[in-house]
């Protein structure tokens, strides 16, 4: 099922078994393009996602006016919102500041110099995750680049691997395991080697964790036969996105990352090493940023891309400080934040200090952009919903045939009106659809 899909093609040849039709071979083939393509289609007349997914966003809250009980609100882009196993629940972030200022002060030799925020994800999707960093500069026509990939060693627990079975062609011997992570802008370092021995004929069962949020894939190491963790390379070809990975035959990969940029100091370290003008400073107390996550970094100013061909310096933020005391409709996504402290500049307090804690003269406490991190959509889609999928799907299959979706068709001067898909939907579909659809953004 497409993370898009409202139904599941076993459920649209269920309701077509139960009408006595069958699918054909051919029918079945361009079946999942048709069930994404109508789901596609009604979440975007609906003006909302309504399949349960994870989203990030940042927000500027609304200023309230607390004397009329009226508190500072945001009104999150999707709903309803629901635990997930990434989002307990809403996470609310505020005191956004840069922990990293980079700057290319080799003006000699560079023409330009820039850096970019990678990321990861669907931007139909809230904000896409950041998993990288690249730093380009440009000299006499010619560009060069260094990637830093946003992902830090993947801890042991939950790797496990055993040898059985037959049909494999690994020798036996003793042999050392581990596992990294993989995003668009490279590789983790492996994992803490697991050791483990084979006999002849074996194959080698790995069971992986589940993939963090920043990462697209795992790869799977294995060493030379009796060898050291130092000889381990990746043994798939291509990126692992399930939790289990079995092994017959061993290959000679690639060899194992050396470098993780998985915190702040370990990014810092890194870009300055790079030599050619680069040169970064963790900003702040560097006990409290220097650990900090890579991937959890957002670029300075709400921007992506930092000019720095004039020496100018740009950073990466992140949002320090967890919001507590917050209220969430969870059917609504109505999020309302809570006041201030009472003293003086971070009120509301005294009637002077009004209207609330969003008041920039007064000095509130969360005046600026907030990050904000929860699951939402439905676990099971509405029944009502699926009913109008299945009838979509239905009529994309009928004009592979009698065009149903024709309106008018004049002869003369030919003229072919047809109608749009939604529209087409029966009108008691339509109405139940309507109990959905976002009027407001």
């Amino acid at each position: 099922m497409a993370s898009i899909d409202l139904i599941s093609g076993s459920t649209f040849t269920d309701s077509w078994a139960s009408a006595g039709i069958q699918l054909s071979s051919a029918d079945s083939t361009v079946l999942p393009f048709f069930v994404s393509a109508a789901s596609n289609g009604i979440q975007r007349w609906l003006g909302r996602w309504l399949v349960l997914r994870d989203y990030i966003e940042i927000r500027q809250p609304v200023s309230g006016q607390w004397d009329k009980a009226d508190p500072d609100r945001i009104a999150l882009s999707w709903f309803p919102v629901v635990a997930t196993s990434l989002n307990r629940s809403c996470s609310v972030r505020t005191n956004r500041q840069t922990v990293l200022q980079i700057s290319n002060q080799n003006l000699q030799t560079n023409q330009d110099a820039w850096f970019e925020l990678m990321t990861i994800g669907d931007p139909n999707f809230g904000l896409p995750t950041p998993c990288g960093i690249e730093l380009s500069s440009m000299s006499s026509g010619v560009v060069t680049r260094a990637t830093f990939p946003f992902l830090g060693t993947p801890v042991s627990s939950g790797f496990s691997v055993v040898a059985s079975g037959s049909g494999g062609t690994i020798p036996a011997g003793t042999y050392q395991c581990a596992y990294s992570n993989l995003n668009d802008a490279g590789e983790s370092v492996p994992s803490a080697a697991v050791s483990l021995v084979v006999a002849a004929g074996n194959k080698i069962v790995a069971t992986l964790p589940a993939l963090i949020p920043q990462a697209t894939g795992n790869n799977f190491y294995l060493s030379t036969t009796n060898g050291s963790s130092a000889t381990m390379t990746v043994q798939n070809t291509s990126p692992l996105a399930q939790t289990s990975y079995t092994l017959a035959v061993p290959v000679s990969g690639a060899a194992q990352q050396t470098v993780s940029y998985g915190t702040i100091g370990q990014l810092a370290t890194g870009i300055n090493a790079l030599g050619n003008g680069w040169n970064t400073q963790i900003q702040g107390p560097t006990p409290t940023f220097s650990p900090w996550p890579s991937w959890d970094v957002w670029a300075s100013s709400g921007t992506t891309v930092g000019a720095l061909n004039t020496g100018y310096q740009q950073g990466l933020d992140v949002f320090t400080t967890h919001m507590v005391g917050q209220q969430l409709d969870q059917e609504s996504g109505e999020l309302w934040l809570p006041q201030g402290a009472s003293a003086w500049g971070s009120g509301p307090g005294n009637i002077f200090q009004w209207p609330g804690s969003s008041d920039v003269a007064m000095g509130g406490n969360w005046n600026g952009p907030v990050l904000l991190k929860y699951g939402a959509g439905f676990a099971t889609i509405p029944e009502a919903v699926q009913e109008a999928c299945c009838q979509l799907v239905k009529a994309m299959f009928d004009r592979f045939g009698t065009d149903v979706t024709l309106k008018k068709e004049e002869g003369d001067k030919y003229r072919r009106e047809a109608f749009e898909l939604i529209p087409y939907l029966p009108k008691p579909a339509r109405q139940a659809l309507a109990l959905f659809k976002l009027y407001s953004a």
